[in-house]
């Protein structure tokens, strides 16, 4: 079993159960810009924008700095840092709308 401490550069939560994903800042097209972050940050990041938004340099999805000052974004972090590591969360196909799935911390 791996102890290893994860940190996700998003919400800021560091634990050992954090799952991290690789997430393209921009589409794998235009750059090879890469973090690697949260689960629970990556879905909440396809859930509120659509691949075209990501792929707009103006829609404020193409660095970790942007995003975590991104005003409905800014929403979804504040919700995120709540949950335990592990915890299940859903994003729904309409923008802004989050479910739970499990107990907060």
């Amino acid at each position: 079993m791996d102890n290893e401490i994860k940190h996700c550069p998003l919400c800021d939560r560091e634990d050992e159960r954090i799952t991290l994903s690789r997430h393209h800042l921009q589409t794998r097209r235009k750059s090879n810009n890469t973090a690697d972050i949260c689960t629970e940050c990556h879905k909440a990041i396809h859930g509120l924008f659509t691949h075209q938004e990501i792929r707009d340099d103006h829609a404020g999805c193409d660095s970790v700095a942007v995003l975590r000052k991104h005003p409905e974004f800014c929403k979804t972090l504040a919700f995120i840092r709540k949950l335990r590591p592990g915890a299940k969360l859903k994003m729904s196909k309409r923008v802004g709308h989050t479910k739970y799935k499990g107990r907060k911390r």
